[in-house]
């Protein structure tokens, strides 16, 4: 005797996917590489006092102390690179997610402010990281320029990256409400 085919139940309407992890990781990792840039900035500056008392030949100014300054700016300019990424990957996952729900609900999906913000605050940052790229900081002048460019990246990312947490938080509420209701 043949076993009848199991029937399977209808699939329900799809479910929209959480925003609350990707929301939560983008608000954080932007701050954080908003602070990193900061801290590159004063680095690059540490760096700049550090070779302006060698070149005066202050008293208990290494060569030891400009390796270090050279260090510590180089490490700090690592850790900006990783929150850069890092928030890079977490703002994709968190747009990508938005717009998954947007489509299940039927919504519009491109907010070309939502574009131009993250745009925004992603093309400060990589002037900053040019800058410290293309120039070859050696000298103290050189290092000067590169300390004005740094801090000017830096304030500018903290703004835009307040409203890129802004924009963030106010895009994933308008979607869980609407979702909700």
């Amino acid at each position: 005797m043949a076993t009848p085919e199991p029937i399977l139940p209808k699939p329900g309407p799809p479910r929209p996917v959480p925003l609350l992890g990707p929301t939560a990781a983008s608000s954080i990792l932007v701050g954080v590489a908003s602070l990193a840039a900061l801290l590159d900035a004063w680095a690059t500056w540490y760096r700049h006092g550090v070779v302006v008392d060698y070149a005066a030949g202050e008293p208990g100014v290494w060569v030891a102390d400009l390796m270090s300054a050279a260090a510590t700016s180089r490490t700090a300019g690592i850790v900006y690179l990783l929150a850069l990424a890092s928030a890079g990957v977490a703002l994709l996952v968190w747009g990508s997610r938005l717009r998954a729900n947007a489509r299940l609900l039927g919504h519009d999906t491109r907010r070309r402010w939502r574009t131009l913000a993250v745009a925004g605050w992603f093309g400060v940052s990589l002037v900053g990281v040019g800058a410290t790229l293309l120039v070859d900081a050696g000298t103290a002048a050189e290092l000067s320029t590169l300390g004005v460019v740094d801090s000017v990246t830096a304030v500018a990312q903290l703004v835009v990256g307040a409203l890129v947490i802004v924009m963030i938080r106010v895009e994933t509420n308008q979607r869980g409400r609407a979702m909700r209701g």
